[in-house]
């Protein structure tokens, strides 16, 4: 007796699928303190985010930062360091103090009991893996281990 082949269900396409709405893409107003608000960035890099978040005038009182890359952890003091120079009023040395000893470099060390530790988050960035898309790795983009 033949074997009946199995039917493989078709993929719908995403613009036939009901109920789903477009990206809403209208802008959020979010307010905040004067002072600034406190960030933590997971997986910082050479703290990219963080530059996004002056460049819109977002003015920073707390910047924590994980990364366990010694390498990026080094590149991203001397951008802190040029980030201080040019938005002065937005980013004050006090914002950046330690900022890389307050919680453990690795995430997989990171527990309830640090961010308690630190107090109160406004927001938190979580860093693109973007090592394969750089010189940091073998250039192999989003198929980089």
């Amino acid at each position: 007796m033949p074997v009946e082949e199995e039917e493989v269900p078709r993929q719908t396409p995403i613009s036939s699928l009901v109920g789903l709405s477009p990206l809403d893409i209208t802008p959020i107003a979010w307010e905040y303190f004067s002072e600034g608000i406190c960030v933590l960035d997971l997986f910082g890099g050479i703290s990219t985010s963080l530059a996004t978040m002056l460049q819109v005038g977002i003015p920073i009182w707390k910047y924590l930062y994980v990364e366990r890359d010694e390498n990026m952890r080094r590149v991203s003091s001397r951008h802190l360091a040029l980030l201080m120079q040019q938005y002065p009023k937005l980013l004050p040395r006090s914002a950046i103090s330690g900022y890389q000893w307050a919680l453990p470099s690795d995430i997989a060390l990171l527990g309830v009991q640090d961010v308690a530790r630190v107090g109160l988050i406004d927001l938190v960035i979580i860093g693109w893996p973007c090592q394969g898309h750089t010189w940091a790795s073998h250039g192999e983009g989003l198929h980089d281990p």
